[in-house]
């Protein structure tokens, strides 16, 4: 991600999620907390970490930076990380406690923020390119050895469009066209040429065979509604204030276009109407918080 010009932005950046207000950790907080040796996380005194801060610029817009630095242990025995001169800002030094391998507690700001090893975003992006490409040729084996018999789940070319909808298989015929469910409608008599099968996830498959309420979710409204719920149910988000929970959820609503192309890649591989799972919704989680902090 590019720097941020100095004059653009304000002196001091914030965390993504939690805001920029100092809030008192209460006392049952601060029992619960375990800070975490350098040993237990894998580093050194004088080794070298990456800390991803937001940085507000003046003009409302926000940016998340990867702000290197090392850490290093003060007279006092507290540890603290000396940041580099970098994104606009001049070297700057600010205690710490680490909380687990890719996590710490900026002890300033009683705040929590992700942190790293130089270069391991590198790493996690090759990994998650290769895949990609790993799941797309599955997929493709999995599409041709699937058979087209009753049951089976296909998109097809219905109206001439060149659309392509998702259906499932009723009936094949003799002549060899296909019977398909689709939207609630039996559309009959469709060539074979013009329908492709499904090859679906094991857990995805499975979601769809259970049915049942909360399953099963339709329509770009609703999928964005499931799609908050399961960012925002989790102990972390719980913990947080009110005023950090309301921070939070107006960025997970800055999410909706990162999910809206992963919705688009749903129904260009399922067809049009294709029913999004709940399984669905968590395995695209981490690609939608990936993508965000690229923008």
């Amino acid at each position: 991600m590019g720097s941020v010009d100095a004059k653009d932005c304000k002196e001091e950046p914030t965390m993504a999620v939690c805001g920029h207000g100092e809030e008192d950790a209460t006392p049952a907080a601060e029992e619960q907390r375990t800070d975490l040796s350098l040993s237990e996380v894998g580093l050194i005194e004088g080794g070298r970490l990456e800390v991803a801060w937001e940085v507000e610029c003046t003009d409302g817009t926000s940016e998340t930076v990867w702000w290197g630095g090392c850490v290093q242990r003060a007279a006092c025995g507290t540890l603290e990380v000396q940041y580099d001169p970098d994104h606009g800002f001049e070297e700057e030094t600010r205690k710490v406690a680490f909380c687990s391998r890719s996590e710490l507690r900026d002890l300033v700001l009683d705040e929590s923020l992700p942190w790293r090893l130089p270069g391991a975003g590198d790493d996690e992006e090759d990994s998650e390119d290769e895949a990609t490409e790993a799941t797309a040729d599955t997929k493709k084996r999995a599409r041709e050895e699937l058979v087209l018999e009753p049951g089976t789940l296909v998109k097809a070319r219905l109206d001439g469009s060149g659309r392509s909808f998702s259906a499932s298989i009723e009936q094949v015929n003799e002549d060899g066209t296909l019977d398909l469910a689709c939207d609630g409608s039996l559309v009959q008599g469709v060539p074979a040429d013009l329908v492709e099968a499904v090859a679906l996830e094991s857990n995805v498959a499975d979601a769809l065979d259970r049915g049942g309420e909360g399953d099963h979710i339709n329509g770009t409204n609703a999928f964005f509604d499931a799609f908050t719920a399961a960012l925002t149910s989790g102990p972390t988000f719980q913990r947080l204030s009110a005023h950090q929970k309301a921070v939070a959820s107006e960025k997970v609503r800055a999410l909706r276009p990162f999910f809206e192309e992963e919705l688009t890649k749903i129904r260009a591989e399922r067809g049009e109407g294709a029913t999004v799972t709940d399984a669905d919704i968590q395995a695209m989680l981490p690609r939608v918080m990936a993508r965000s902090k690229e923008d």
